[in-house]
């Protein structure tokens, strides 16, 4: 709601009296008050009456109204708090909720990951214990399939019918998945109230559901598996070494000096960058840039997103990552392609590769490899990179299909390239396309699922790639259209730097050797 409180009664009182309704009750869920802490004031004062039931969950509450719920959570007529962690009967209808909310009050502080169990103890054993089935699960932001959210965590044990987020920003509707009871659970994330909003911010979604109904219906044909089965399964994050904190100005400093000594190809000085050949076979000569996001002593860099450092090769999250482990291999050189990287820059590369392999193997992930060698507009400025985006080993029954499929359906034509086994596919990749320095190619590759395989592309009107390829088919296999375009993936950078920290910590006990 965000404050904006008015326009969610406009929207309710215009609906209620039409002819979708009468609805018997509102749920709110995400930020309530957002900067505006007196928007219930009105209500609370007898002055305005909100038109039905409205019960809700915030990922913050104002003193005064902290103050008003150790008395009674109704804070007026219509108008309900549910809690920061249990479970409500409402119309008949088993409401779950959890949210971390920002307060010492109580209840009204829950870390379920942390130290703080006991506040979502209660919640556990009575559903346990009554064997209660769960209709809505409510939480203030969405969960995170590849790490133990709390949210993911109990999305997990309550397997409700549906589950509402809020705190996204985007609409969107998941694929109906399965419990391990054989339920099946929606998931629907919600945008912010916006009079304004396009239909990719949708922020209200109507519901008509029956309490008690029967469980074991046929299931829709677009059901998938679990996302979360890997949260239980994961053991990497208890494995972690104290963070090392981000890259400084010294360490990139003396980083390059190392590098410069090891590979004459690049240098990076106060006056900009210089680039020089070695002798090996002829290349384009790709001059690095100041603004290139990838080249370590450039401004544009975000280091703060750098997790491993080698001799020739770093890891790095990307911006706008799919989930909480997808990284980016990337030469610390300023190299247009993998196919054209020297032979020791290569071998590494392998080793940072088997390294994230045994990380995902921890968490119960299959890697998915890709490189996109496109030329977009200026050839001089693109710099390797090999994406790196884990999934669930449980959502990769027909992964192969779905590849297939993408493929298909945007023409594009993948040969294999996998050779006796002795080669990596990026140096099977090496060997085949190297030579030719023009060559524009996407390479692709799931381990044991999707072999190393690159389509060619053409010059000319037909050499078209659609960029988003390889996270549209990693996207689809997990169930996350939205999570397609990384510009509405970008948190802001102290949660990137978090992130980072705790991938740091999970991959530390698989780092390569230097």
């Amino acid at each position: 709601v965000k404050g904006n409180l008015s326009a969610l009664q406009e929207r309710v009182e215009k609906l209620n009296n039409s002819a979708h309704g009468p609805f018997d009750v509102v749920f709110c869920v995400g930020d309530f008050f957002g900067e505006n802490e007196e928007i219930l004031n009105p209500y609370i004062e007898g002055k305005v009456e909100f038109p039905i039931p409205m019960y809700f969950i915030s990922s913050h509450l104002p003193t005064h109204i902290s103050e008003q719920l150790k008395e009674s959570k109704q804070l007026c007529k219509n108008v309900s708090f549910l809690g920061s962690c249990g479970l409500s009967d409402v119309q008949g209808l088993k409401v779950a909720f959890y949210v971390e909310v920002a307060s010492d009050e109580g209840e009204f502080s829950t870390s379920f990951a942390t130290s703080n169990v006991k506040s979502v103890q209660p919640l556990l054993d009575q559903v346990k214990k009554n064997d209660d089935k769960v209709d809505i699960f409510l939480t203030c932001k969405p969960p995170t399939p590849t790490e133990s959210s709390n949210e993911a965590r109990l999305a997990w044990f309550l397997k409700p019918r549906y589950h509402f987020a809020g705190m996204s920003e985007l609409y969107f509707a998941r694929a109906p998945y399965r419990n391990a009871n054989k339920q099946v659970t929606r998931f629907v994330a919600l945008g912010n109230v916006n009079k304004e909003a396009p239909k990719t911010k949708k922020w209200l979604h109507a519901l008509k559901l029956e309490p008690e109904v029967d469980t074991t219906v046929s299931e829709p044909a677009d059901t998938t598996e679990n996302p979360y089965s890997n949260v239980f399964l994961s053991s990497a994050s208890k494995r972690g070494r104290e963070n090392a904190g981000p890259l400084s100005s010294e360490t990139v400093q003396k980083l390059m000096k190392e590098h410069e000594t090891r590979n004459s190809n690049f240098r990076y000085e106060d006056t900009g960058y210089t680039g020089y050949k070695k002798p090996r076979r002829n290349k384009n000569v790709i001059p690095p840039r100041m603004d290139c996001w990838f080249c370590l002593a450039s401004p544009s860099c975000e280091r703060h997103l750098v997790a491993s450092v080698g001799n020739s090769v770093f890891l790095s999250l990307p911006k706008g990552g799919v989930n909480a482990h997808h990284v980016q291999i990337i030469p610390i050189a300023h190299e247009g392609c993998f196919s054209e990287l020297p032979s020791d820059t290569l071998d590494e590369v392998v080793k940072y590769k088997h390294a994230i392999k045994l990380l995902y193997q921890e968490i119960n992930c299959i890697p998915v490899f890709f490189e996109r060698n496109v030329i977009l507009g200026k050839a001089a400025q693109r710099h390797a990179f090999l994406e790196v985006i884990p999934i669930p080993a449980t959502s990769m029954h027909g992964a192969k299909q779905v590849f297939e499929n993408e493929s298909n359906r945007v023409k594009l034509s993948f040969q294999e390239i996998g050779g006796d086994g002795t080669l990596d596919g990026v140096q099977r990749l090496q060997q085949l396309v190297g030579a030719d320095t023009s060559s524009q190619y996407f390479y692709f590759e799931i381990p044991n699922v999707v072999k190393p395989s690159i389509h060619r592309i053409p010059d000319g009107p037909l050499g078209r790639l659609p960029l988003q390829f390889g996270r549209q088919v990693a996207c689809r296999i997990l169930g996350c259209p939205n999570r397609v375009h990384w510009k509405e993936c970008v948190l802001p950078q102290p949660e990137e730097a978090e992130l980072a920290d705790r991938f740091k910590k999970d991959f530390n006990p698989f780092d390569i050797e230097i």
